[in-house]
């Protein structure tokens, strides 16, 4: 049964104007290339009557017409592609097929709108534009990058969206999670290993100050890993400034995550935990104000521009490798202590929190606010500075796992200890009232 008239323009306009944003890129492509040969390319009228004209063909196949007129239009589609690879190749001697490649997809985009599918038709044209559009940033990024960093990004990606969901599958299948969970964690050691990599090779001690900081609010332990390798080459100063930022930003992202999920899963919050979490918000804020202000006056200062960060290896596997260990054993623990029968059993969520802190501070964020309603304010607020004293101390550990050197580890213990006092020192007035 055939559809409404209405129905029929509005798939033929976005056909029409997919086709037409293909042939504008195309233009745009033609003019940045200064060709002489006049007409030689399709433009934005050539693909938008392209994409109508595949738009046509589907609705009349949908409509009643079957195979034979998609079997006329395909032949006459061929035949106009070829008649024009003809016209190009041997008559101008214009090479590459991109062009015929297009004709084909905005052909195809246009039928997605015809038969209906308005969303994936415009999909498809939006992304085939783009695409167009990266020609001249991925001609720069291939001659930029070298074999090697090539190499790097290809094992990486290959680890995490090919192995990554086969190790996902098989954890699933022995019902053994930590297994998946200690891969991601290497395959996040690994990325943050990279683009630490290429941060310090473009922008140089610079571009470690803001990988760490991005870092730290997607994984603290997986990014303060890294940076201890690839900031081998940096003074202790920048070091100074790198460890603490990482762990005060860390510490932040916690508190925000409390007020947040615990409102949004208990509704309220208690007054006395409310004000605990904005005092620390403060002082936290405070502190990476100073820490980044610091940064980048060291960074502008004569003896750090003339500093070469060492960059010998796009990811570092031995320290991914290390760190993974690291993470499994302290998970196995917890999961070891979590079993056993403790005495004071209403205390028993902030223990957790603090060994679960050490693993994933998130997680255990996320899991105080779905349980709030279950616990006394002042286990919970106790619970939520246990998670930022462990995430400030769990820094020790995956440190003591990198490869660095001393110097800079110490720097590490040093600056972990001293974050966790505040948390820690706040967590007894809360003890007190429970």
């Amino acid at each position: 049964m055939a559809g409404s008239p209405a129905d029929f323009m509005i798939r033929a306009l976005i056909a029409m104007l997919g086709g037409m944003l293909i042939g504008l890129e195309r233009e745009r492509a033609q003019l940045s290339s200064k060709s002489k040969i006049g007409g030689s390319m399709p433009g934005m009228r050539s693909f938008g009557l392209l994409s109508v004209y595949g738009a046509l063909t589907l609705y009349m196949a949908t409509e009643g017409f079957g195979a034979p007129i998609m079997i006329a239009a395909f032949s006459a589609l061929i035949g106009l592609v070829l008649l024009y690879a003809y016209s190009r190749l041997i008559r101008m001697g214009v090479q590459g097929i991109t062009t015929y490649i297009v004709m084909l997809i905005a052909f195809l985009s246009g039928g997605l709108a015809g038969s209906g599918m308005i969303l994936e038709s415009a999909g498809i044209s939006v992304l085939t534009t783009l695409i167009l559009a990266l020609k001249r940033p991925a001609e720069k990024a291939a001659t930029a990058i070298s074999y090697e960093e090539l190499i790097a990004i290809i094992e990486v990606a290959s680890l995490a969206l090919i192995i990554g969901p086969i190790v996902k599958a098989y954890s699933e299948s022995v019902d053994i999670t930590i297994i998946f969970k200690s891969y991601l964690f290497f395959i996040i050691i690994l990325m943050l290993s990279l683009t630490t990599y290429m941060a310090a090779r473009i922008w140089g001690a610079r571009g470690i100050l803001y990988s760490a900081v991005l870092g730290a609010l997607v994984n603290s332990e997986a990014t303060l890993t890294s940076i201890l390798e690839k900031a081998g080459g940096a003074s202790s100063r920048l070091m100074e400034v790198l460890a603490p930022l990482v762990i005060i930003v860390a510490q932040l992202k916690l508190v925000v995550l409390a007020i947040v999920g615990v409102i949004i899963f208990s509704g309220a919050l208690a007054p006395d935990i409310l004000v605990i979490l904005l005092l620390t918000s403060v002082y936290l804020l405070a502190g990476t104000y100073l820490l980044h202000a610091r940064a980048s006056k060291l960074l502008g200062s004569e003896s750090m521009l003339e500093m070469r960060v060492e960059v010998s290896s796009p990811v570092s596997w031995g320290t991914a490798v290390k760190g993974a260990f690291a993470y499994t054993v302290i998970t196995a623990a917890f999961l070891l202590i979590s079993k056993v029968n403790i005495p004071l059993a209403s205390m028993a969520p902030v223990l957790f929190s603090f060994l679960g802190g050490l693993i994933s501070a998130t997680a255990v964020i996320l899991s105080l606010g779905t349980t709030i309603g279950s616990m006394p304010t002042c286990v919970v607020g106790t619970s939520i500075l246990a998670v930022l004293t462990s995430v400030s101390l769990n820094k020790i550990l995956y440190a003591n796992a990198a490869r660095a050197e001393r110097e800079l580890k110490r720097i590490v213990y040093k600056w972990s200890i001293l974050l966790s006092i505040a948390p820690l020192l706040l967590t007894f007035p809360l003890l007190a009232s429970c």
